[in-house]
Protein backbone atom coordinates (compact mmCIF):
# COMPACT_ATOMS: atom_id res chain seq x y z
CA UNK A 1 0.00 0.00 0.00
CA UNK A 2 1.14 3.70 -0.69
CA UNK A 3 3.28 4.67 2.19
CA UNK A 4 3.85 1.86 3.60
CA UNK A 5 7.36 0.37 4.63
CA UNK A 6 7.81 -2.57 3.33
CA UNK A 7 9.97 -4.99 5.76
CA UNK A 8 12.10 -8.02 4.38
CA UNK A 9 12.07 -11.30 5.42
CA UNK A 10 15.02 -12.86 7.41
CA UNK A 11 17.28 -15.11 5.26
CA UNK A 12 17.05 -18.22 5.79
CA UNK A 13 20.39 -19.77 6.53
CA UNK A 14 21.98 -21.53 3.91
CA UNK A 15 22.13 -24.79 5.42
CA UNK A 16 18.57 -24.94 5.80
CA UNK A 17 17.84 -24.23 2.21
CA UNK A 18 16.90 -27.89 1.54
CA UNK A 19 14.53 -29.12 -0.87
CA UNK A 20 12.75 -32.24 -0.26
CA UNK A 21 14.60 -34.29 -2.96
CA UNK A 22 17.96 -33.01 -1.43
CA UNK A 23 17.00 -35.12 1.77
CA UNK A 24 15.91 -38.12 -0.26
CA UNK A 25 19.59 -38.43 -1.89
CA UNK A 26 20.77 -38.23 0.75
CA UNK A 27 19.33 -40.58 2.79
CA UNK A 28 19.69 -43.18 0.18
CA UNK A 29 23.36 -42.43 -0.05
CA UNK A 30 23.77 -43.25 3.67
CA UNK A 31 21.80 -46.43 3.26
CA UNK A 32 23.94 -47.46 0.64
CA UNK A 33 27.05 -46.68 2.49
CA UNK A 34 25.87 -48.31 5.40
CA UNK A 35 24.62 -51.51 3.27
CA UNK A 36 28.66 -51.85 1.28
CA UNK A 37 30.44 -51.33 5.04
CA UNK A 38 30.26 -54.59 6.30
CA UNK A 39 30.99 -56.39 2.79
CA UNK A 40 34.01 -53.45 2.10
CA UNK A 41 35.40 -55.23 6.22
CA UNK A 42 34.55 -58.69 5.06
CA UNK A 43 36.58 -58.28 1.64
CA UNK A 44 39.26 -56.73 3.62
CA UNK A 45 39.17 -59.59 6.48
CA UNK A 46 39.60 -62.08 4.13
CA UNK A 47 43.05 -60.85 1.86
CA UNK A 48 45.94 -61.73 3.41
CA UNK A 49 49.42 -60.28 2.78
CA UNK A 50 51.99 -61.44 1.77
CA UNK A 51 53.52 -64.02 3.87
CA UNK A 52 57.12 -62.69 6.07
CA UNK A 53 59.84 -64.89 5.49
CA UNK A 54 61.40 -65.93 8.72
CA UNK A 55 65.09 -67.62 8.20
CA UNK A 56 65.60 -70.39 10.61
CA UNK A 57 68.37 -70.01 12.51
CA UNK A 58 70.64 -73.01 12.02
CA UNK A 59 71.54 -75.51 14.05
CA UNK A 60 74.42 -77.66 15.42
CA UNK A 61 74.86 -80.37 12.84
CA UNK A 62 72.70 -79.17 10.83
CA UNK A 63 73.57 -79.57 6.70
CA UNK A 64 72.99 -78.03 3.44
CA UNK A 65 74.26 -78.06 -0.09
CA UNK A 66 76.65 -75.34 -1.96
CA UNK A 67 74.78 -74.84 -4.73
CA UNK A 68 77.78 -73.45 -6.63
CA UNK A 69 79.60 -76.25 -6.11
CA UNK A 70 77.76 -78.87 -4.85
CA UNK A 71 79.92 -79.15 -1.52
CA UNK A 72 78.02 -80.41 1.37
CA UNK A 73 78.39 -78.10 4.48
CA UNK A 74 77.72 -78.56 8.35
CA UNK A 75 77.12 -75.87 11.01
CA UNK A 76 79.28 -75.50 13.79
CA UNK A 77 77.70 -74.22 16.67
CA UNK A 78 80.67 -71.88 17.81
CA UNK A 79 82.09 -71.90 21.76
CA UNK A 80 85.02 -71.60 23.33
CA UNK A 81 88.24 -73.78 23.14
CA UNK A 82 91.87 -73.84 24.24
CA UNK A 83 93.71 -72.91 20.82
CA UNK A 84 97.61 -73.77 20.79
CA UNK A 85 99.33 -75.91 23.10
CA UNK A 86 103.13 -76.89 23.99
CA UNK A 87 105.63 -75.98 21.26
CA UNK A 88 107.86 -78.54 20.08
CA UNK A 89 110.12 -78.96 17.41
CA UNK A 90 107.84 -78.69 14.88
CA UNK A 91 105.44 -76.75 16.09
CA UNK A 92 107.30 -73.79 18.28
CA UNK A 93 104.77 -70.65 17.03
CA UNK A 94 102.03 -73.39 18.89
CA UNK A 95 102.55 -71.31 22.23
CA UNK A 96 100.88 -69.76 24.70
CA UNK A 97 98.02 -72.10 24.84
CA UNK A 98 94.98 -69.43 25.04
CA UNK A 99 90.73 -69.30 25.80
CA UNK A 100 89.54 -68.69 22.32
CA UNK A 101 86.26 -68.33 21.20
CA UNK A 102 84.20 -68.51 18.03
CA UNK A 103 81.07 -67.45 16.54
CA UNK A 104 78.75 -70.29 15.02
CA UNK A 105 79.60 -71.49 11.10
CA UNK A 106 79.80 -73.37 8.36
CA UNK A 107 82.31 -75.38 7.01
CA UNK A 108 82.59 -78.03 4.29
CA UNK A 109 82.80 -81.47 5.07
CA UNK A 110 84.91 -82.09 3.00
CA UNK A 111 88.36 -80.68 0.89
CA UNK A 112 87.82 -79.01 -2.39
CA UNK A 113 88.60 -82.00 -5.37
CA UNK A 114 89.47 -81.24 -8.83
CA UNK A 115 85.71 -81.85 -9.90
CA UNK A 116 84.79 -78.94 -8.50
CA UNK A 117 87.96 -76.96 -9.03
CA UNK A 118 87.68 -78.16 -12.80
CA UNK A 119 83.81 -76.16 -12.28
CA UNK A 120 85.77 -73.58 -10.91
CA UNK A 121 88.26 -72.84 -14.31
CA UNK A 122 85.63 -73.16 -16.85
CA UNK A 123 83.08 -69.95 -14.86
CA UNK A 124 87.07 -68.23 -14.39
CA UNK A 125 89.06 -68.49 -17.21
CA UNK A 126 92.11 -67.14 -16.14
CA UNK A 127 92.63 -69.82 -13.60
CA UNK A 128 92.40 -72.84 -15.96
CA UNK A 129 95.13 -74.54 -17.25
CA UNK A 130 95.56 -73.11 -20.18
CA UNK A 131 94.15 -69.63 -19.20
CA UNK A 132 96.97 -69.09 -16.17
CA UNK A 133 99.59 -66.70 -16.45
CA UNK A 134 102.81 -69.03 -16.69
CA UNK A 135 104.42 -67.67 -13.79
CA UNK A 136 101.91 -68.40 -10.85
CA UNK A 137 104.09 -70.29 -8.77
CA UNK A 138 106.66 -70.11 -10.93
CA UNK A 139 105.19 -72.36 -13.61
CA UNK A 140 104.04 -75.21 -11.23
CA UNK A 141 100.28 -74.26 -10.74
CA UNK A 142 98.55 -77.41 -10.85
CA UNK A 143 101.43 -79.56 -11.51
CA UNK A 144 100.49 -82.90 -10.05
CA UNK A 145 97.30 -82.29 -11.62
CA UNK A 146 99.01 -82.17 -15.02
CA UNK A 147 102.09 -84.75 -14.33
CA UNK A 148 102.10 -86.56 -11.14
CA UNK A 149 98.63 -87.61 -11.24
CA UNK A 150 97.87 -87.04 -15.02
CA UNK A 151 97.18 -90.36 -15.24
CA UNK A 152 94.94 -90.70 -12.70
CA UNK A 153 91.27 -89.57 -13.58
CA UNK A 154 89.72 -89.11 -10.39
CA UNK A 155 87.84 -86.24 -9.85
CA UNK A 156 87.47 -87.10 -5.98
CA UNK A 157 91.12 -86.61 -5.35
CA UNK A 158 91.51 -83.10 -3.44
CA UNK A 159 92.57 -80.31 -5.61
CA UNK A 160 96.57 -79.20 -4.95
CA UNK A 161 99.15 -77.22 -6.36
CA UNK A 162 97.57 -73.79 -6.20
CA UNK A 163 98.15 -70.65 -4.54
CA UNK A 164 96.83 -68.99 -1.70
CA UNK A 165 95.02 -66.39 -3.83
CA UNK A 166 93.24 -69.29 -6.40
CA UNK A 167 91.80 -70.91 -2.84
CA UNK A 168 90.56 -67.42 -2.11
CA UNK A 169 89.09 -66.85 -5.68
CA UNK A 170 87.83 -70.33 -5.43
CA UNK A 171 85.51 -69.46 -1.79
CA UNK A 172 84.23 -66.18 -3.06
CA UNK A 173 83.03 -67.27 -6.34
CA UNK A 174 81.35 -70.91 -4.45
CA UNK A 175 80.00 -67.68 -1.98
CA UNK A 176 81.98 -68.74 0.60
CA UNK A 177 85.06 -67.79 2.00
CA UNK A 178 88.25 -69.68 3.37
CA UNK A 179 87.96 -70.59 7.30
CA UNK A 180 90.38 -68.31 9.81
CA UNK A 181 93.32 -70.10 11.64
CA UNK A 182 90.75 -70.16 14.81
CA UNK A 183 87.70 -71.88 12.68
CA UNK A 184 89.64 -74.62 11.21
CA UNK A 185 91.16 -75.46 14.76
CA UNK A 186 87.54 -75.62 16.51
CA UNK A 187 86.90 -77.76 14.20
CA UNK A 188 89.13 -79.84 14.28
CA UNK A 189 89.27 -80.29 18.50
CA UNK A 190 85.72 -81.46 16.95
CA UNK A 191 84.14 -79.80 19.92
CA UNK A 192 86.22 -82.57 22.74
CA UNK A 193 89.60 -81.04 22.74
CA UNK A 194 90.90 -83.56 20.67
CA UNK A 195 94.76 -83.86 20.37
CA UNK A 196 94.84 -84.87 16.87
CA UNK A 197 92.67 -83.89 14.15
CA UNK A 198 91.34 -87.41 13.53
CA UNK A 199 87.98 -89.33 14.39
CA UNK A 200 89.46 -90.27 17.12
CA UNK A 201 91.38 -87.63 18.58
CA UNK A 202 94.47 -90.18 18.40
CA UNK A 203 97.33 -90.75 15.50
CA UNK A 204 96.80 -93.86 13.34
CA UNK A 205 97.23 -94.20 9.58
CA UNK A 206 94.24 -96.60 10.06
CA UNK A 207 92.27 -93.63 10.31
CA UNK A 208 94.16 -90.73 8.25
CA UNK A 209 96.29 -89.85 4.86
CA UNK A 210 99.57 -89.46 6.28
CA UNK A 211 102.68 -91.20 5.35
CA UNK A 212 101.97 -91.89 1.73
CA UNK A 213 102.76 -92.48 -1.68
CA UNK A 214 99.89 -90.22 -2.46
CA UNK A 215 96.48 -88.51 -1.17
CA UNK A 216 93.14 -90.50 -1.96
CA UNK A 217 89.74 -89.13 -3.03
CA UNK A 218 88.30 -87.28 -0.15
CA UNK A 219 86.21 -88.19 2.65
CA UNK A 220 88.38 -91.90 2.26
CA UNK A 221 88.69 -92.12 5.98
CA UNK A 222 86.33 -91.55 8.74
CA UNK A 223 84.82 -88.30 10.20
CA UNK A 224 85.87 -86.73 12.90
CA UNK A 225 83.20 -86.22 15.89
CA UNK A 226 81.52 -82.75 13.68
CA UNK A 227 81.60 -84.41 10.50
CA UNK A 228 84.12 -83.15 8.72
CA UNK A 229 86.38 -85.57 7.13
CA UNK A 230 90.35 -85.06 6.13
CA UNK A 231 91.24 -82.55 8.76
CA UNK A 232 94.38 -84.38 9.71
CA UNK A 233 96.26 -85.74 6.37
CA UNK A 234 95.22 -86.05 2.79
CA UNK A 235 96.09 -82.49 1.94
CA UNK A 236 97.19 -79.39 4.12
CA UNK A 237 94.73 -76.97 3.81
CA UNK A 238 95.01 -72.86 3.91
CA UNK A 239 93.25 -70.84 6.11
CA UNK A 240 92.23 -67.27 5.62
CA UNK A 241 95.03 -65.91 8.53
CA UNK A 242 98.67 -64.46 8.34
CA UNK A 243 100.94 -66.17 10.29
CA UNK A 244 101.59 -64.05 13.20
CA UNK A 245 102.45 -65.11 16.48
CA UNK A 246 100.18 -65.85 19.41
CA UNK A 247 97.61 -65.10 21.03
CA UNK A 248 95.57 -65.46 18.14
CA UNK A 249 93.44 -61.94 18.36
CA UNK A 250 90.84 -61.57 14.66
CA UNK A 251 90.96 -57.98 14.81
CA UNK A 252 95.20 -57.37 14.60
CA UNK A 253 95.23 -57.48 10.72
CA UNK A 254 95.72 -61.10 10.22
CA UNK A 255 92.48 -61.36 8.46
CA UNK A 256 93.11 -58.97 6.23
CA UNK A 257 92.87 -60.74 2.79
CA UNK A 258 95.11 -57.97 1.25
CA UNK A 259 97.86 -57.45 3.42
CA UNK A 260 101.20 -59.44 2.09
CA UNK A 261 102.82 -62.07 3.67
CA UNK A 262 102.70 -65.94 4.47
CA UNK A 263 99.38 -67.41 5.10
CA UNK A 264 98.78 -70.34 7.75
CA UNK A 265 98.62 -73.98 6.34
CA UNK A 266 97.01 -76.53 8.48
CA UNK A 267 96.58 -80.57 9.32
CA UNK A 268 99.89 -81.94 7.61
CA UNK A 269 99.79 -83.73 4.31
CA UNK A 270 99.28 -87.21 2.72
CA UNK A 271 103.39 -87.00 2.36
CA UNK A 272 104.18 -86.43 5.86
CA UNK A 273 106.38 -88.68 7.91
CA UNK A 274 106.45 -86.20 10.96
CA UNK A 275 103.27 -87.38 13.12
CA UNK A 276 103.45 -84.00 14.96
CA UNK A 277 101.93 -82.36 11.52
CA UNK A 278 98.36 -83.72 12.55
CA UNK A 279 97.85 -82.34 15.59
CA UNK A 280 95.22 -79.95 15.99
CA UNK A 281 97.46 -77.36 17.20
CA UNK A 282 99.96 -77.67 14.91
CA UNK A 283 100.73 -74.51 12.05
CA UNK A 284 102.48 -74.06 9.38
CA UNK A 285 102.24 -71.44 6.44
CA UNK A 286 103.50 -70.69 2.79
CA UNK A 287 103.80 -67.69 1.15
CA UNK A 288 100.98 -66.68 -1.00
CA UNK A 289 102.89 -66.94 -4.42
CA UNK A 290 103.94 -70.08 -3.79
CA UNK A 291 102.07 -73.81 -4.72
CA UNK A 292 102.98 -77.20 -2.90
CA UNK A 293 101.90 -80.70 -3.76
CA UNK A 294 100.88 -80.98 -0.50
CA UNK A 295 97.90 -78.11 0.08
CA UNK A 296 94.65 -77.82 -0.88
CA UNK A 297 91.73 -76.26 1.07
CA UNK A 298 88.04 -76.22 2.10
CA UNK A 299 85.43 -73.66 2.10
CA UNK A 300 83.64 -72.17 5.25
CA UNK A 301 81.23 -69.85 4.93
CA UNK A 302 78.68 -67.33 8.02
CA UNK A 303 75.69 -68.08 8.72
Amino acid sequence: MKGQRLVASPAIPRTYRLSLPSFAGLFVVAVCIAVMMPAVATERKGKKGPKKTTTKAPKAGDTRVNKTDGAEMVFLPGGKFTMGGKGDTYGPDQEPAHEQSVKGFWMATKEVTRGQYRKFMKANPKWSIEGASADICDGVYLRYWRESFAETKDDNLPVLNIPWSAAVAYAEWAGGRLPTEAEWEFAARGGKQLEYASSTGKYSTKIMRFNAESPVPVGSYPPNPYGIYDLAGNAEEYCSSLHKEYPYQADDGREDLTAPGARITRGGSWKECIYQRARSACRAKLLQGLCRGLVGFRIASSP
